[in-house]
C-alpha cells in the first residue's frame, strides 16, 4: 500500500476529526484530503511526470501536508529540504535531486527565482503564503481555487520512492537517503504501535518536518487518525505550555535542550497540563540530569528514543508501558526490523554486555543514497545488513545503551553535522594553514561545534575566523564553529591520524 491510499483510507474514516492544528488554524481530515487533491490535479496538468522530484522548503506549517500529500498522490518524490540551507546549499541539492518543483515562501521567492535561471531545471516556484508576476512564481491560493477537490490516486507501489530527504554528508556535499512508500508506512505504524496512538491523541510536532522524527512522528499521528499540532514562530517553552493546555496535547516529541527549559520553568501550576501524557526526546544523547530535572516537574512518561534517517524514522524506542531504564535508548523496534552488535573491525558478533556497532535490516530501511553509489557500498554489508556507525551495549533484558559513534558526526541540537563540511570552509581562510572540526560537549545542545586551527598568520584571531564563518552563505548557521583554539601542530596517533582526544581536552572547561 502507498501513503497516499492509507491517507484517503483515513480520511473517509476521520473526515470530520482535526488533522493539524496551526496556530488558530485547524484542518480537518476531510480539508486535508481536498487540498491535496487539488495540488495533485495542479501537478498533472503542468505537465509533472511520476518518479519527477518536488523541494518542499518550509518549516512546518499545514500547507506542508498539502504540497506533500499532493506530491504522494500525483506520484511525484517530495523533498523536505532544511529552510535554513543557504543558496550554495540549495543549488547542489537542486542539481543532485534534478528537482523540477519548489514550494516555498515568498521571503525566499527571490533566491529561488535566481536559481531558477541560473541552473535550469526548475518548472515552477509554489508560494504557499502569495506569489507574483515579478518573480514567476504561483500562488497557493489560486491552485486551491482554480483545481478539482478530487482526483484519482497515482497507483504507486509500496517499493516506489515516497522521498528524498537530504542529511549532511561525510565528504562535504548532503546525501540524500531515499525513502519508500513501505519504509514510511513502517516506520509509522511501528512507532505508533509501541505507543499506543490512536485518533484521540493529538501530537505536538516540533520537530521539523525535513527531519525524520518530525515526518514519522506526524505520519504516526495521521495514519491513525490523531491531530498534529503545530507552534508557528517557532520553539519557546512558555508558548509550549501554552499549546499543551490550549489544544489538550497528548504526546510531544522534543529535543534534550527543550527539556532543559522546560525544566526550568518556574510557576508551572499556571498551566492545565493533564492531557499531556507522554514526551519523548530524540535527536541527541540526553544528560541523565537533564531527565531528573524533568521528570520531577513533569508527571508524565518520558524516554528517549533512537532513529536515523538511514533508518526512517525511531529504530529504538520504548514501548508505552515500559519504565524508563536510566541511560538507555530503549529496545530495538523488532515489529519491523532485525538488529544485532558487531565488532566494527571483524564484522563478528559480540557478546553480551560487550560494545558493538549495531547493524539493521527491515521494512523501514532505506534501499540507499540517491545517485551515491560509492557511498551505498560503504553502507550495507554483502548480506543487506545496514552499518549505523554507532556503538551499543545490550543489556541481559534487551535494552540498549548508546555509547559512541564510529564516525566523526556532530550531533548538536538534533541536527547532524558532518566535519567535511565545515573543514574545507575554514581552510579556504588565508591565513589557515590546517583545520580540524570535531564536536565537544555542551549542557544544553549535547554537542556544539568546535574548531582547531594552525595557523599560517600569526596574526590570525578567533574572532576574525568566527567573523568569516558568519559571513559564508555555503554554511548554514548550526553548521558554524562556536568555539575554535590554536595550535602548533595537529596531534597524531601513533598510526598518524589526528588525535581527537588530545583535541578534545582542548575545550575542557
Amino acid at each position: 500500500m502507498n501513503i497516499s491510499t492509507y491517507f484517503r483510507m483515513r480520511a473517509r474514516e476521520f473526515g470530520d476529526n482535526l488533522v493539524a492544528i496551526d496556530g488558530e488554524r485547524k484542518t480537518t481530515y476531510s480539508q486535508l484530503e481536498e487540498r491535496s487533491n487539488k495540488v495533485a490535479n495542479w501537478l498533472k496538468d503542468t505537465g509533472i511526470k511520476p518518479g519527477e522530484r518536488a523541494i518542499i522548503y518550509l518549516p512546518n506549517c499545514t500547507e506542508y501536508f498539502y504540497f506533500m500529500y499532493g506530491a504522494y498522490k500525483a506520484g511525484i518524490v517530495a523533498i523536505p529540504l532544511n529552510y535554513r540551507f543557504q543558496k550554495e546549499e540549495l543549488r547542489y541539492v537542486l542539481k543532485d535531486s534534478g528537482a523540477v518543483i519548489i514550494f516555498t515562501l515568498s521571503r525566499h521567492a527571490a533566491v529561488m527565482s535566481e536559481l531558477q535561471k541560473e541552473e535550469g531545471g526548475i518548472q515552477q516556484i509554489v508560494i504557499a503564503d502569495g506569489g507574483d508576476k515579478k518573480t514567476g512564481t504561483i500562488c497557493l491560493d489560486t491552485i486551491l481555487d482554480k483545481y478539482p477537490f478530487d482526483t484519482e490516486i497515482h497507483p504507486a507501489l509500496d517499493s516506489d520512492l515516497a522521498m528524498i530527504m537530504y542529511t549532511s554528508g561525510t565528504t562535504g556535499r548532503p546525501k540524500g537517503v531515499k525513502q519508500t512508500h513501505r519504509n514510511n508506512i513502517a516506520s509509522a505504524e511501528g512507532f505508533a504501535f509501541t505507543q499506543r496512538i490512536t485518533s484521540s491523541d493529538r501530537f505536538f510536532c516540533i520537530a521539523p518536518l525535513f527531519h525524520v522524527g518530525g515526518t514519522i512522528a506526524s505520519l504516526s499521528a495521521i495514519l491513525t487518525g490523531g491531530a498534529v499540532v503545530f507552534t508557528p514562530g517557532g520553539w519557546d517553552p512558555i508558548r509550549f505550555l501554552e499549546t499543551v493546555e490550549e489544544n489538550k496535547v497528548t504526546w510531544a516529541f522534543l529535543v534534550g535542550l527543550m527539556g532543559a527549559q522546560l525544566a526550568t520553568v518556574e510557576n508551572l501550576e499556571k498551566y492545565d497540563l493533564s492531557s499531556l501524557k507522554h514526551v519523548a526526546f530524540g535527536g541527541s544523547p540526553i544528560p541523565a540530569a537533564m531527565y531528573e530535572k524533568f521528570e520531577k516537574k513533569y508527571e508524565v512518561n518520558t524516554f528517549e528514543l533512537y532513529g536515523r534517517t538511514e533508518h526512517v524514522g525511531s529504530s529504538i524506542n520504548y514501548d508505552v508501558n515500559d519504565k524508563r531504564v536510566p541511560g538507555s535508548v530503549g529496545k530495538l523496534l523488532t515489529q519491523i526490523m532485525k538488529g544485532k552488535l558487531v565488532d566494527p573491525v571483524s564484522g563478528k558478533d559480540v557478546a553480551p554486555g560487550q560494545p558493538g556497532e549495531l547493524i539493521v535490516i527491515g521494512e523501514n530501511i532505506t534501499p540507499g543514497y540517491w545517485n551515491k553509489p560509492e557511498e551505498n557500498a560503504k553502507l550495507f554489508t554483502k548480506d543487506g545488513w545496514q552499518h549505523t556507525g554507532d556503538v551499543f551495549v545490550q543489556d541481559e533484558n534487551g535494552y540498549l545503551f548508546f555509547k559512541e559513534r564510529t564516525d566523526d558526526m556532530i550531533i548538536s541540537g538534533g541536527e547532524n553535522i558532518y566535519p567535511g563540511e565545515i573543514i574545507p570552509v575554514l581552510a579556504g581562510h588565508p591565513k589557515v594553514a590546517d583545520a580540524f572540526v570535531l564536536g565537544v560537549p555542551h549542557d544544553d545542545w549535547g554537542q556544539q561545534v568546535a574548531a582547531v586551527i594552525v595557523k599560517k598568520d600569526p596574526g590570525l584571531t578567533e574572532q576574525e575566523l568566527l567573523d568569516f564563518c558568519g559571513t559564508r552563505k555555503d554554511l548554514s548557521g548550526y553548521k558554524k564553529p562556536r568555539a575554535i583554539k590554536f595550535v602548533d601542530a595537529m596531534p597524531k596517533t601513533a598510526s598518524m591520524k589526528i588525535d581527537k582526544g588530545a583535541l578534545l581536552k582542548l575545550f575542557k572547561k
